[in-house]
């Protein structure tokens, strides 16, 4: 016998595009969480939700078909708050734990079963930012998981000599579905000088998630030049959680805003469709997006902080960003557009049998010092190298770090690199750009006291790289910013 399942009809929903359904769909998903069902929306159902504030709380498999949801933004009370939480019975509990060492592998604190933990340090700051828009940094912060004999998940990349706070909460080991449905947002309208990030979409902070076959459209967006509008933290925003997958879900990027800020100076302001945060084993497939990858009008697609073991494959997206740290990542068979890939982080990072556009192929990010501590492996790639449009140069590695600022601990470029059968499509150079140069000056300025050293590879090994156009590869723009670095050329 199939199984009973909960609709949103049931509950007094309408489904007309034009009636409030929020107020049904929240019960529904309440009894179906009660009574450990699935939800069905109908096919042939629009559902309006409009601005008031009524979280939905989904903790069991649902399928919104092929049902539209028309989810208007504007004028709504909380933009701040999700409208889909996608939500744990397990709870954060606090815990006791001294000291972390870098790379330590057991701990023995009181626990059953797995467990997903969070720890920081109050008293020690990281990521200090740097540029247009620098901070005072954050909190030492780090998370992994424990299993039943206490073997920790991704090994430390920081040092904990102090944890002035420590939670766990146990992983959701049932796993469940969230699949379908066309979701359209009809954009805030907010004055742009508020900036403040809506948020109204999907929260997930449970473990066991799949995401798949959703798509995200976006209307009533306004031109930039009119400065309206508020920027986006992401339809799907994932955060906490441990083994989550999205798969074949259809994103729209949102236009790029800008703003002045208090110096007079113009700034582009981050507007995102997804987002992840302290999630381990985040995967990533199939993933592409309404608007071409390399229409440089629109920000981008996502962005991540301290997230560990990301997985992306068979993506089509404008960028893939991660902020502050991502910890091993695999990139397979994904085509990337004009932002390309922006990183810093820990551990392995693992590019194969994919295409990026763009000015530089892999950018570490210079506002948080170009570190990433570990190894690099690119294989089987394509770079479509684009000259930048003001200074006509184009870089497979683009860094930057003058040395003069302090980002709460020290930077470094990949301590090993290896291109493996790279091609560099140069056929879009034209005549007065640059050659494309796989490193860039990552430093301008050689004479002036550099108190923060940026520390560089020990080995970047080249084993059939060649150009479009057979003319020679040129490594580095300045040869003198690498001294000491062993370079090794294979055909």
């Amino acid at each position: 016998m199939e199984k009973q399942f909960v609709t949103y009809e049931a509950f007094g929903a309408i489904g007309d595009g034009k009636t409030d359904d929020i107020e049904a769909i929240v019960k529904a998903h309440e009894y179906a969480n009660e009574h450990g069902l699935p939800v069905k929306a109908k096919d042939d159902a629009t559902y309006y939700i409009g601005g008031k504030t009524m979280p939905v709380t989904i903790k069991t498999s649902t399928d919104f078909g092929k049902a539209h949801f028309l989810i208007d933004d504007r004028g709504c009370e909380t933009p701040s708050k999700h409208i889909f939480y996608v939500a744990s019975d397990c709870e954060y509990y606090p815990i006791k734990i001294d000291k972390i060492d870098k790379g330590q592998k057991t701990i023995d604190i009181p626990h059953e079963g797995n467990i997903f933990v969070k720890v920081k340090n109050e008293n020690k700051r990281v990521y200090i930012r740097y540029g247009a828009n620098q901070n005072n940094g954050n909190a030492l912060l780090d998370y992994f998981t424990v299993d039943k004999d206490g073997n920790i998940g991704t090994l430390m990349a920081w040092q904990f000599d102090e944890v002035t706070e420590a939670w766990a909460k146990s992983t959701d080991e049932d796993p469940i579905v969230i699949e379908g449905g066309t979701f359209t947002t009809i954009a805030n309208l907010d004055p742009f000088e508020k900036r403040r990030y809506h948020s109204r979409a999907f929260s997930c902070k449970r473990s066991h998630v799949h995401f798949k076959n959703i798509t995200h459209l976006i209307t009533g967006e306004p031109d930039p030049e009119e400065h309206y509008s508020s920027p986006y933290a992401g339809f799907l925003c994932i955060e906490d959680c441990y083994n989550v997958t999205v798969e074949n879900v259809t994103f729209t990027p949102h236009r790029t805003y800008y703003y002045t800020m208090a110096n007079g100076v113009i700034n582009a302001i981050g507007t995102y469709e997804m987002n992840g945060a302290g999630s381990i084993g985040l995967k990533l497939i199939g993933l592409k997006q309404t608007i071409d990858i390399q229409d440089g009008r629109y920000w981008g697609l996502m962005g991540t902080n301290f997230c560990k073991d990301m997985i992306l494959k068979d993506c089509k997206i404008s960028r893939f960003d991660a902020h502050c740290g991502v910890h091993n990542v695999t990139i397979q068979g994904c085509e990337f557009g004009h932002v390309t890939m922006e990183v810093i982080g820990f551990g392995n990072f693992l590019y194969e049998n994919g295409t990026n556009h763009g000015s530089r192929f892999f950018l570490l990010r210079g506002d948080y010092g170009s570190f990433f501590k570990g190894d690099v492996t690119i294989r089987n790639a394509v770079w479509d190298a684009i000259p930048n449009s003001v200074s006509k140069k184009s870089f497979f590695f683009n860094a930057s770090n003058s040395g003069t600022h302090d980002f709460g601990y020290t930077c470094e470029m990949p301590k090993h690199i290896l291109l493996e059968n790279v091609l560099i499509d140069d056929s879009r150079i034209g005549e007065g750009d640059a050659e494309p140069c796989l490193f860039n000056s990552y430093c301008k300025d050689l004479e002036s006291e550099r108190p923060f050293p940026y520390g560089l590879p020990e080995t970047i090994t080249l084993k059939n790289v060649r150009t479009r156009s057979g003319k020679p590869v040129k490594i580095f723009e300045n040869p003198d910013l690498f001294p000491g670095v062993k370079v090794i050329v294979e055909d």
